[in-house]
Parts: structure tokens; sequence; C-alpha cells
């Protein structure tokens, strides 16, 4: 409530409202003893938290190297013109663009891989002329399918060991439950109505 009331109400900078609003949301948590968190839940919470970063920032690293390497030599605009116009154009980079998320979500979390994507491969897709909006919801679609489909499909391998299933028949009934990821990014670019956005 209090986040909403900061961004929307008092018009507060998102970094500033997320700021007290942990600041409350800590506070209101050590009221009552069950939801008080010790020492050790802290330490906890500031490692998990280091990870996160670690892996994001290792990512952003390593993104902003091949960003800037295709930035001076030019081969990002040349990329656009080479892979073609139109809608057929359009097509096969869609194509080739679903295969790459493939292989770079492989064995990443889903807000790394977005970040490897919407840097990698937006500026190409938006530079053909596609809805900004829609490139950045099909990027988010491919991110998510590594993570169930085989031979990585992580998620479906630890939903598999929870269940007691066997982890392959587990991750190819994944694909099939959510065989719309695959063909949704389609969807959205060539139909950006269907996100509520212009065509």
């Amino acid at each position: 409530i209090l986040l909403v009331y900061l961004l929307f109400i008092e018009k507060m900078a998102p970094g500033m409202a997320v700021i007290y609003s942990t600041i409350v949301l800590f506070a209101l948590s050590s009221v009552r003893k069950s939801t008080r968190l010790n020492l050790k839940a802290m330490i906890q919470v500031v490692e998990d938290s280091a990870k996160i970063f670690g892996q994001i920032a290792a990512i952003l690293l390593a993104v902003g190297l091949i960003i800037g390497g295709l930035s001076l030599s030019g081969l990002d605009m040349a990329m656009v013109q080479w892979l073609g116009h139109g809608e057929q154009g359009t097509l096969t980079v869609l194509l080739i663009m679903g295969l790459a998320a493939l292989i770079l979500g492989c064995g990443m979390p889903g807000g790394a891989i977005y970040i490897l994507l919407a840097i990698l491969m937006a500026p190409t897709l938006e530079g053909m002329g596609l809805n900004r909006m829609a490139v950045h919801m099909s990027i988010l679609y491919w991110g998510l399918i590594a993570n169930f489909t085989p031979p990585v499909a992580i998620v479906s391998y630890i939903a598999a060991g929870y269940a007691g299933a066997p982890p392959l028949k587990t991750a190819l009934q994944s694909m099939r439950l959510a065989v719309v990821i695959y063909i949704a990014p389609f969807f959205f670019v060539f139909h950006p109505v269907l996100i509520l956005q212009d065509f």
C-alpha cells in the first residue's frame, strides 16, 4: 500500500519509493516474534542478495563488452541490413532470435536471461521497425523457453525432483503444456494489438 501511495500519489522516484517501503516492511515484520528476522536470517538474506547481484553483474559485464564491440565496429547496424527487411526478413530474424534465446538462456535465471536478450537482441529487432513493447514481450517469452526445453529444462527437472517423477518425461510434458510460449512471440510482433499496442 505504501509503495503504491508513494509512486502514484506522492509521485516519488521509484528507487526512493522502494527504499522507504522496504524500511517500513522490515519494521512491521519485526513487531511479531514469529516474523522477526534473527541475525542468521539477515546474514542469509545478504548472502543470497550478493549472489544474485554477482550473477547479474557478470552477465552485464560480458554483454557490455559484446555491445561495445558491435557498436564500435558498426556490426550492429550491418546485422539489421544483412538480415533483411519486410515481413519475410522479419520472420527469418525472429526464428534466428528464438534459437539464439534458447541457447543463451540455458541454465540462467529468468531475470538474467531477459537482461541479456534485451541488450543483445532488442536493438536489432527495433531497428527493423518492430513495436518496442512487442519486441520486449517476445524476448521475455523466449527467455523462458530454456527453462523447460530439454536438454537443459532446469525448472522441469527441479519440479520432477519434488514430484518424484522422471525428469525427461516431466520436461516433455512441460513443453506440451507451454507450447504457446513457442509461438506467442511471433503473434506479439506481427500483431501488437494483442498486447494493446498499435499495429
